[in-house]
C-alpha cells in the first residue's frame, strides 16, 4: 500500500515536471494525454491485480448467510404474531392460556402449543376431557386439529 501511493506521488510530480518544461502547443497537449493515461494506470493497477473470483465468492458466501439470517427473522416474528394472535383469540372465548408456542416451518403453521393454566372454559363447566378442548380451540383458531396440542 505504502508502494502503491510512493508510485502516485511520482507520477504527479512527474507530470508537473513536464507540463512546466513542455513547450505550449500541440507538444504540450499530446504529453498531458500521456501523462493522463500513465497516471490513470497507475490509479488502476491494484483494480487489475484484485482476484474478482475470490471476492465474488466472499460476497455471494456473505449474501446467502443474510438471506437464511433474514428469513429466520421473519419466521421468528411472524411466530410471535399469531402466538400473541391466538392467545388474544382463546382469551376472547374465557380461555385462559399461560402459554401459546407456534412452530412455523415453510411459512406454513406446523405447530401450536398450548398450555392451559387452568382447563376450564367457562364458570358453569367443570374440567372437560382434554381432546374435546383440543378439538374446540382448534375449531376456534380455525386449525387442525392434529397441528394443536394441549397442555393442562
Amino acid at each position: 500500500m505504502k508502494a502503491y501511493f510512493i508510485t502516485i506521488a511520482t507520477i504527479a510530480i512527474i507530470i508537473s515536471v513536464s507540463d512546466l518544461i513542455t513547450p505550449d502547443g500541440k507538444m504540450k497537449d499530446i504529453c498531458k494525454i500521456i501523462m493522463s493515461f500513465l497516471f490513470l494506470t497507475a490509479m488502476l493497477k491494484p483494480i487489475a491485480e484484485t482476484d474478482f473470483s475470490k471476492l465474488l465468492s466472499d460476497i455471494t458466501s456473505e449474501a446467502s448467510l443474510t438471506d437464511e439470517t433474514f428469513l429466520s427473522y421473519v419466521e421468528e416474528k411472524e411466530e410471535k404474531y399469531y402466538e400473541n394472535y391466538y392467545y388474544s383469540k382463546l382469551k376472547e372465548d374465557n380461555i385462559i392460556a399461560e402459554s401459546v408456542n407456534v412452530t412455523i416451518e415453510d411459512n406454513e403453521i406446523k405447530k401450536v402449543e398450548i398450555k392451559l393454566s387452568n382447563p376450564v372454559m367457562a364458570d358453569e363447566n367443570e374440567h372437560i376431557n382434554i381432546i374435546v378442548v383440543k378439538n374446540y380451540i382448534a375449531n376456534l383458531l380455525g386449525l387442525n386439529s392434529e397441528s394443536v396440542t394441549v397442555y393442562e
